[in-house]
């Protein structure tokens, strides 16, 4: 088995051309997400000149407003416990793919944003109805 090294697209002379992917999971319980932002937080702060970006896809059940909830939670945790500068992390609604995910890009703050990649259609959501708050964990429930 061989172990596959993070790919931090073209460099030249040591600086990052592009927004790569610096990590990518679904739902955790939240002391284990806090030490993936950190992690992620650490990289932002040891790179110069770089932005994150945290996309969230609610998944194809969500509850309206899901992603959009979780990414600014992330950012809120980000700017306010690991004192990220404001417009240093950028909190992205990704739209909705067949299961939650959670993608964390890092690159040069003058990069181009990257890509969304929903892979379920608005039409095709399962709206979830209940007087729970938009960014409460989804169900893992059919």
């Amino acid at each position: 088995m061989s172990i596959m090294k993070p790919s931090w697209g073209v460099m030249v002379c040591g600086l990052r051309l592009s927004q790569q992917k610096f990590d990518e999971y679904g739902v955790l319980r939240w002391e284990d997400e806090k030490a993936r932002l950190d992690n992620f937080a650490s990289q932002i702060k040891n790179e110069s000149g770089t932005v994150g970006y945290l996309i969230v896809y609610a998944g194809r059940r969500a509850r309206a407003g899901e992603a959009r909830a979780w990414a600014n939670r992330g950012k809120e945790y980000l700017e306010g416990h690991r004192k990220m500068a404001v417009g240093q992390v950028i909190a992205v609604d990704g739209g909705h793919r067949e299961d939650f995910t959670i993608e964390l890009f890092v690159g040069p703050i003058d990069a181009p944003s990257p890509a969304l990649t929903p892979t379920v259609q608005a039409r095709e959501v399962e709206l979830i109805y209940d007087q729970e708050k938009p960014g409460k964990r989804p169900s893992l429930k059919p």
